[in-house]
């Protein structure tokens, strides 16, 4: 007899788990043999459509990653420019006119690009890299004071932010309308349908095959409902602990 399993107390991602799980232990059978293949197929759409769920999910992840990618960036262009700023303070002559003139560039393309948008920043920033690295009078300007470093960081951070931002546009393009609420219930539905026919089989015409594929399941079963309760249990202490108060002696 296949044992029960507290679904209901799964997490989204437990629930994938758990159905690929039990996907990998029909695969050492022949379901075709023992009829289960319409159920395993039944199982594998499930999962499938969960697994179609979480990329949506992820664009969400994808979004934070663009924002600190965003701000690092921005920080590498304000150190970049700061530090222009220290140059021209110098009283070096060479220096303060080097700087100088990387300060009026930078001001040509936004002094404070840091605060436009996505893609505006993108352009601009992209543009002024590109000509602090082939211009030959900023080239000197920056090997003069010693800013290849600080240029490198700025143009590496510009590259980060526009490689998240394509991960992020490429997840919302493949992304479906499916929730993953669905998925997690269909994946529920399909694994319960499997468990009552592979129970009411053994029941009416005991197998070995069933056995064995019995046996399996109720470990995989065992390790969730383990995790489960181990959960609850934490839970239930945290909310048990005793709130402490400072008292006036």
């Amino acid at each position: 007899m296949i044992e029960g399993l507290a679904f209901y107390s799964l997490k989204r991602d437990e629930y994938y788990t758990f159905g690929y799980k039990v996907l990998d232990v029909l695969s050492g059978f022949d379901t075709e043999t023992l009829q289960l293949k319409p159920l395993q197929g039944r199982v594998e759409n499930a999962v499938s459509l969960l697994d179609e769920a979480l990329v949506k999910t992820s664009t969400r992840i994808l979004t934070l990653s663009m924002s600190e990618s965003d701000k690092n960036r921005d920080n590498s262009f304000l150190a970049f420019r700061y530090m222009i700023v220290a140059c021209s303070k110098r009283l070096n002559p060479a220096w303060n006119a080097a700087a100088n003139l990387l300060i009026d560039t930078v001001k040509s393309y936004g002094w404070t690009l840091q605060n436009e948008n996505y893609s505006t920043e993108s352009s601009r920033l992209n543009n002024l890299i590109a000509d602090l690295e082939t211009k030959s009078d900023l080239k000197a300007a920056v090997a003069l004071l010693g800013l290849n470093d600080w240029l490198v960081e700025m143009k590496q951070s510009q590259r980060d932010f526009e490689m998240a931002e394509k991960l992020r546009v490429e997840a919302k393009a493949s992304k479906c309308e499916v929730k993953t609420e669905d998925g997690c219930r269909e994946i529920r539905k399909a694994c319960e349908l499997l468990f009552q026919y592979i129970n009411m089989t053994q029941e009416l015409n005991p197998n070995e095959d069933f056995v064995r594929i019995t046996r399996l399941l109720n470990e995989v079963i065992a390790e969730f409902n383990t995790s489960i309760n181990i959960r609850k249990s934490r839970n239930s202490k945290e909310e048990e602990t005793p709130e402490t108060f400072a008292t006036n002696e």
